[in-house]
């Protein structure tokens, strides 16, 4: 009778590591597909600051103003990214604090960005655009 059970219970540990196994990989695509989406995120959020800096380089600022959506409005939109972007880094771990501070800076400028075009302030966007400029190098190779 001993016996029989034994076997039982070596079934049973069977079929339960056979799940586990399958619960792992399951687990682990879904880390994986959750690190692709947290990279899309994260490289749009600097497309979106690139393609920002890039038209406040090339278009007069009297045009600026103008943009819809608004440089206020993309850099609102930058924030709610960012709080999504830190939560969700702070659950996953895929980006360093490098990365992370990288993204802080860039979003700081595009608000630097955003005020000296709705002040119409042509000094102040060109000390944004060289700001950026200078985070990015300086971040870049830390």
């Amino acid at each position: 009778m001993m016996m029989n059970l034994h076997l039982d219970s070596d079934w049973c540990m069977t079929i339960v590591q056979n799940n586990l196994n399958k619960g792992n990989f399951i687990i682990q695509e879904l880390l994986k597909q959750a690190k692709n989406r947290f990279n899309i995120l994260y490289s749009g959020v600097f497309g979106e600051i690139s393609s920002m800096l890039k038209l406040a380089k090339l278009c007069p600022i009297c045009e600026l103003p103008h943009k819809d959506p608004s440089f206020t409005a993309l850099y609102n939109e930058l924030l709610q990214y960012e709080k999504i972007v830190i939560e969700l880094n702070g659950i996953f771990k895929f980006a360093n604090s490098t990365e992370m501070e990288r993204l802080r800076e860039y979003i700081s400028v595009t608000e630097r960005l955003a005020k000296a075009i709705d002040d119409n302030n042509i000094e102040e966007l060109t000390h944004a655009i060289a700001e950026f400029n200078t985070t990015k190098q300086e971040l870049v190779y830390v």
